[in-house]
């Protein structure tokens, strides 16, 4: 691929006849003798009859090396000179420097001196890891706070349900306050004269823990997980519920911190908590379901 074909000074070919004296028109500078091909005849031809300017002919002049430019002529720097002038009167400029008065700034080659965009970079950098450490610390520190007033005695509902050995429960309750008897003496779970406490849910344990502290009664536990209860999906059996012995302390406080909802079908008065637990007040024990 071939480029433009470069701008011939000198005579042209006329588009009456080959260029002679008489029809050849005069270059705007001194060129050497050179061929004019193609369409560049008709260009020259415009040429000849609206010459370039005195600007125009200086900007060809400097497109041949072999064509020493011309200098400016005096009249050109006057012109030159005038525009400049106007153009620093019209931006209020020093017509000498073309700066704003009083402005001697020059361009900044000093590359000690931070850019904006790094700086800024810099900052994003250094706010970034700012909040990143502040996150870490705030996130420890929830932590820690959490650890610290953690409450063993409450269950996380994922935890609710987790079902207890006869030996860790008896051990939590003992830890309270709270006492285990058996009219067997045993801790069987598939003797109904004994008193188990095997498979017996979390929730049960810590809720009777719950009712030792509110009411400041003395519990005494006397059935479990044990055979010889009704069966049922909320039962003795499946871990729901404990039986504790009456007394005046835990049967004043539950008949009066508790609101009354009815009778069971064996004539057992029921009271019910806020929380869903259920006293049904039996003949020698009090049947409570820990929901």
């Amino acid at each position: 691929m071939t480029g433009p074909e470069p701008i011939a000074f000198g005579p042209v070919t006329h588009k009456n006849g080959p260029a002679t004296a008489a029809n050849a028109p005069e270059t705007a500078v001194g060129a050497p003798e050179t061929p004019v091909r193609g369409s560049e005849a008709a260009v020259r031809d415009r040429d000849a009859t609206n010459p370039p300017t005195e600007s125009q002919g200086l900007a060809l002049a400097a497109q041949r090396p072999d064509t020493p430019a011309k200098p400016l002529t005096d009249a050109a720097k006057r012109r030159t000179s005038v525009r400049y002038s106007s153009i620093a009167a019209r931006l209020k400029l020093d017509p000498e420097t073309m700066r704003k008065p009083g402005n001697t700034t020059t361009r900044k080659t000093d590359t000690a001196t931070p850019r904006k965009a790094d700086t800024a970079t810099q900052r994003k950098r250094g706010t970034a890891t700012t909040r990143k450490l502040g996150t870490a610390a705030g996130k420890h520190q929830r932590s820690t706070q959490r650890t610290a007033g953690v409450d063993l005695t409450r269950v996380k509902p994922r935890a609710a349900t987790v079902h207890l050995s006869h030996a860790l429960a008896a051990d939590w309750l003992r830890d309270e306050g709270l006492h285990t008897k058996s009219s067997g003496h045993c801790t069987n779970r598939n003797l109904f004269h004994c008193t188990s406490l095997e498979d017996v849910r979390t929730s049960t344990i810590t809720r009777v823990i719950e009712l030792k502290r509110q009411s400041g009664c003395p519990i005494m536990v006397t059935g479990g997980t044990e055979t010889g209860h009704a069966p049922g999906r909320f039962s003795h059996g499946k871990g729901y519920k404990l039986d504790i012995t009456h007394n005046s302390c835990i049967d004043r406080y539950i008949s009066k911190k508790h609101e009354k909802s009815g009778t069971r079908g064996d004539g057992a008065a029921l009271y019910r908590s806020p929380a869903g637990t259920v006293f049904a007040d039996e003949t020698d024990h009090w049947d409570i379901l820990f929901r």
